[in-house]
């Protein structure tokens, strides 16, 4: 998730800190498929209209898959 808000220039680092975050949860550059990325609100029939993503007025999400890998996230 990143924040979409704002300059051109920051919206593109907050995406790249996202993608490189990724990199380092599936275990290296380019071992993973985009699935979708877009909007942070995201539409469950059941439940309304839940937010997913960054706190800002343009959150941001990227839905993605390793491929070959389980997903290795950190605990911060």
């Amino acid at each position: 998730n990143y924040c979409g808000a704002g300059l051109s220039s920051l919206v593109q680092s907050r995406r790249n800190a996202a993608l490189a975050a990724i990199d380092a949860v599936c275990g290296g550059t380019g071992k993973y498929t985009i699935k979708r990325e877009g909007s942070g609100y995201m539409e469950v029939s059941h439940v309304g209209n839940v937010r997913i993503g960054a706190s800002c007025n343009r959150p941001m999400s990227i839905y993605f898959r390793c491929n070959g890998v389980q997903p290795n996230p950190t605990k911060n």
